[in-house]
């Protein structure tokens, strides 16, 4: 008898539970600016584009892009503008210029009257000599160890982005390495890959501080899993201002990278 009273409680509790949702202040959506472009080091192709969307509220996770803004690359040297046309809704990624190496560069957004802008110069990458593929791990069997062996550029201080695909994010400075190979290791969960493209790109002090912050916030066991160039989990700031009106807050990063790739295959012994 007793161990049925403790059944009939339980289901009491199972029965008389419901999903509640809290009601949550409605704020006035703010734009985000995904505009980390990067431009391959082999061939000087474009491989992203600015892409334009709005916060949303708490509990809908739909996206809302942006197709009515007008875009533009501005050469601050040659004063030149270029306007920058999309592809897919929210994407706006025809129409760039041929970047030079160490130039700076304007980004010029002007959306529902307000007009909103940042700079970027163009910052070289760190070639790939090659990837080494060790099967030793940590404390997960299912982790392998990539080490990535770079040929640093000739600079005071550089600062990397290695990106190991399906959102596996770091962040690398070379504080001792001038002018010197480094070799780079990185931890990633095998998904029964056969191969698995790894970018080194190249970035400023600046964005890296903006890239570690985010990389920590959005990190699952050190890999992070998130988007890191949508809204960040709290008030993170980047480098989009609005002009028009200079309180409001932008979400987002401008950034022009050159990037080194290499494709490494996984074989099954």
């Amino acid at each position: 008898m007793k161990s049925f009273k403790y059944i009939f409680y339980l289901f009491l509790i199972i029965a008389c539970e419901e999903v509640v949702e809290i009601d949550l202040p409605n704020t006035n959506p703010a734009l985000v600016v995904d505009g980390f472009i990067k431009v391959s080091k082999e061939n000087a192709s474009i491989e992203s584009g600015i892409i334009l969307s709005k916060t949303n509220g708490f509990y809908d996770s739909t996206v809302e892009y942006i197709n009515s803004a007008t875009v533009r690359i501005i050469d601050i040297v040659q004063n030149s503008s270029y306007e920058i046309t999309q592809s897919n809704p929210g994407v706006y990624d025809l129409g760039f210029p041929e970047f030079e190496i160490d130039k700076e560069y304007e980004l010029q957004i002007i959306y529902e009257g307000e007009e909103y802008s940042s700079s970027s110069t163009y910052v070289p990458s760190a070639s790939i000599d090659d990837i080494e593929i060790n099967g030793e791990s940590l404390f997960d069997e299912e982790q392998t160890l990539l080490i990535v062996n770079l040929t640093n550029p000739p600079k005071e201080r550089n600062f990397y982005l290695a990106d190991f695909s399906f959102g596996n994010l770091a962040v690398i400075q070379d504080d001792f390495y001038e002018n010197q190979e480094v070799a780079f290791p990185y931890f990633i969960e095998q998904q029964d890959l056969t191969e698995l493209e790894v970018q080194v790109v190249g970035i400023d002090r600046n964005f890296f501080i903006y890239l570690t912050q985010l990389i920590d916030q959005s990190s699952d066991n050190g890999n992070s899993r998130g988007n890191p160039f949508g809204t960040p989990p709290s008030e993170l700031t980047g480098n989009i201002r609005n002009n028009t009106r200079p309180n409001q807050q932008v979400y987002g990063y401008f950034s022009i990278s050159q990037f080194d790739a290499e494709i490494i295959e996984f074989t099954t012994e």
